[in-house]
């Protein structure tokens, strides 16, 4: 068998080990490196084992297409119930009473901190989206003077807050006279 023909850099002394049949190099230097077909590259083919395989990227895809077609993906419900469902499996694993190491308790502390944060971005999130006092008043306001502005018939405002009113199951303000001596 051939002898590698690599040098090193450092004391410029040939490599000791065989080459590898085919090559003028070993295996540490480069023979069989993916331009000739070996996982990892150079070939174009993609790596078939371990979290890169073939199978892994079709169940990614798969699972990003479905977050992608997410009806609501500011609803993070979810998330906080898988969080706090592995916080409680992980305290589940300790018996009772018994002193905890230092490094699971840095652990629990990061789980709980992690669910805290998650439970403020959900509130910021409700806050943001929802309507305020003064938002439903001013759409109140502004739905009134269209009322009054654009239908001039008394009755068909009225039978328009009814018909507004009645799948809500709320009283029209006043019995609607506001609504309808314009």
């Amino acid at each position: 068998m051939a002898q590698c023909t690599a040098k090193s850099k450092r004391t410029g002394d040939r490599c000791k080990a065989n080459a590898v049949n085919g090559y003028t190099v070993c295996r540490m230097h480069g023979a069989g490196s993916p331009s000739k077909g070996r996982p990892g590259g150079g070939d174009g083919r993609p790596i078939v084992t371990g979290r890169y395989s073939l199978a892994h990227r079709k169940s990614l895809e798969e699972k990003a297409a479905a977050f992608a077609n997410d009806p609501q993906p500011g609803n993070l419900l979810g998330e906080l119930t898988l969080m706090r469902a592995l916080l409680q499996d992980y305290l589940d694993r300790f018996p009772d009473r018994e002193r905890l190491p230092f490094d699971d308790i840095a652990r629990i502390f990061d789980m709980t901190d992690a669910i805290g944060r998650l439970v403020e971005r959900i509130a910021k999130i409700i806050a943001a989206t929802s309507l305020t006092q003064s938002d439903i008043k001013h759409l109140q306001e502004r739905f009134t003077l269209a009322l009054l502005t654009y239908i001039p018939d008394a009755d068909t405002r009225l039978a328009i807050l009814r018909f507004i009113f009645e799948d809500s199951g709320a009283v029209i303000p006043g019995d609607g006279a506001r609504f309808i001596e314009g």
